[in-house]
């Protein structure tokens, strides 16, 4: 089952505190717990396009299976052999823009 908690408001309101909180008392429930600054939408995808990288670095550690890892994600031929973004199409281009390479360190 997929939980996803969005929490928005004017500053000042405790969101933060609350999310904290919340992690807190509840991590246990979840197998992630990731964070996005939701500032602006470069600060957006950047937020989403470092959650990738991290889950295809945890899942290459693990298997190595960059093909499977592809897959998961929803991104089945985009993951050469070592994890790193590929393009293969001209269409993928204005994705690129916002996922940049997402290989192992």
């Amino acid at each position: 089952m997929l939980n996803v908690i969005v929490l928005y408001g004017t500053g000042g309101m405790g969101k933060t505190q609350l999310a904290l909180e919340y992690v807190y008392q509840y991590y246990h429930k979840y197998s992630s717990t990731f964070w996005v600054n939701a500032a602006s939408v470069q600060t957006t995808i950047l937020g989403y396009t470092q959650i990738m990288k991290q889950l295809i670095q945890c899942h290459g550690r693990l298997s190595e299976d960059y093909a499977g890892i592809g897959r998961l994600l929803d991104m089945a031929g985009k993951l050469d052999s070592t994890g790193l973004f590929t393009i293969s199409l001209e269409s993928d281009g204005q994705h690129v823009d916002a996922v940049f390479c997402s290989g192992r360190k």
